[in-house]
Order: C-alpha cells, then structure tokens, then sequence
C-alpha cells in the first residue's frame, strides 16, 4: 500500500502521513531506513487530521490498540477503537536548536464477542506519553535526539516491540514504556560524514500478566561512513552492534556491518 498519501488545504493535513508525535527533523543519517535506532525512536506513519498553526501542531489520528494475550503470544491489533488518538506537538527554536514537544492520549479498547468457549470481552484503558526531539548544531556537525516515555503507547514506538496493553481474561492493562537516543553527525569533508548514535528501549511489563517471554529491553550502537560524491548520491557503510534482553532473563546479540548506495530524487 501506499506510504504516504494525504492532501493539504491550507493549515490542514488530511491522509496517511508519519504520525504528528514523530518529529522528523531528528532523525539521524543512517543506511537502513527502518533500522536505525530504532529501538529508541517513534516509528509511524497512519491515516489523521491535522491541523498546524506556526509552531503548533494539532492532530486526531489511527486508533487501533496492539493488544498482548494474558501471558504472552502473537500481538495484535484490535481494531475496536471508536475515539481517535489525540497528538499535540510545538515545534521551536531555542537559538539554532530546533526541538520539539510531543504529547499522546489515547483510548486503548478491545471488544470480543463470546466464543464457544470464551465470554465476552469489553475493556478500555488510557494511554499517554510526552516526548522530546530535536537537533542542535555545532558548526557542520549536529546532536540529534529523542526521548519518549509512557503507558499504552508501544504501537508507537520502537516498531511496536512492545504491545500497548495486555489482555488477562477481561482485564486490559496498559504497559510503560521508555525510549531514547542520541546521534552524533560528524563532517569530516564537504564529501564525507559520519553519524554515531547511542539508542535503548526500556519495557516495564507487568509480568504476572504478561509471562517471561516478552522484551524487557534493547539497546544499540552504531557508527557509520557516507560519502557522497555529488549531491544526489551517497555511499556507505556502516556497523552496528545492539542486545536484547527477556523478562526471563534470555538475551542475545547482533552484530551487523552493511553497505548501501542511495540515489535521492
């Protein structure tokens, strides 16, 4: 399907477009466009209304709760949500830092009707979470950061490695959750660059309800060189390092070197 498809009249924003609590501006120069830390970001794009007033940012967007069954298994989308999501963000200048604040308050619901040999099931909780991004110069080089925190909002960050709430018998309880990095762009010529970034995610499962299986945490480390030859084209190369942990105690490590060449039109 489509990524991005909206039309703009004015101040409005009317589609499927990245998610108003995710401030682009602070997205660092990595070669995976899905993963870069992406354990420490917010990572989505869903259909919304938004409304933009200068540094103001208004939006009602995509309600669908990510669901967790009562001791672990296959997360899910409920698809119950009656009342839209609502994000605020102002975006702002503090001398020739752009930043921003980001705020998240959601419905989370599951409605499930009576099976041969389950009840039904109708619960709602709240969701919520703040966040704060942006990038600082330092002459050619740049601090780009993102930190997110809160309860009943995994469907929004680190490409849902956390559900929004877990489901025991008729009880839907919200999961915390907090997420952050720092990246480090460093101009080593008018062609060559590199980035280093710091990124974790942090789970606070309630784990009588969700079982041992589920992740407790991630972190990563990367560095990377780009070089880009003329303006359009950059080649690179880049090698990342990351850990995650289980509730259980089960952990494990990856270690990645990649290569890419991108071509911007």
């Amino acid at each position: 399907g489509f990524r991005r498809a909206f039309i703009t009249y004015d101040n409005l924003l009317v589609g499927q477009e990245w998610t108003t609590f995710m401030n682009l501006t602070a997205l660092p120069e990595t070669l995976d466009f899905v993963a870069f830390p992406s354990d420490g970001t917010v990572f989505v794009r869903q259909p919304q209304v938004r409304y933009t007033l200068g540094g103001l940012q208004l939006a009602l967007e995509n309600p669908e709760t990510s669901v967790l069954p009562g001791g672990g298994g296959a997360v899910s989308g409920s698809g119950d949500g009656l009342m839209p999501d609502f994000v605020a963000r102002y975006n702002f200048k503090l001398k020739s830092a752009e930043l921003s604040l980001s705020g998240l308050l959601r419905q989370l619901k599951v409605e499930n009707a009576a099976g041969a040999t389950t009840p039904a099931v109708d619960d709602t909780a709240t969701g919520a979470g703040i966040g704060l991004a942006g990038k600082i110069p330092f002459g050619s080089d740049d601090l780009k950061f993102m930190l997110t925190s809160g309860k009943g909002i995994g469907r929004y960050l680190a490409l849902g490695t956390s559900a929004d709430a877990v489901l025991t018998g008729d009880q839907l309880d919200a999961i915390s959750v907090t997420n952050g990095y720092l990246a480090y762009k460093h101009s080593w010529t008018p062609k060559w660059r590199s980035t280093f970034t710091l990124s974790a995610l942090a789970i606070d499962n309630p784990v009588a309800q969700t079982g041992g299986a589920v992740t407790k945490s991630v972190q990563s480390a990367s560095i990377n060189l780009l070089y880009s030859p003329v303006a359009k084209l950059t080649f690179g190369a880049e090698l990342r390092h990351a850990n995650r942990e289980l509730e259980n105690g089960q952990d494990g490590n990856l270690d990645r070197l990649q290569f890419s060449a991108k071509y911007s039109y």
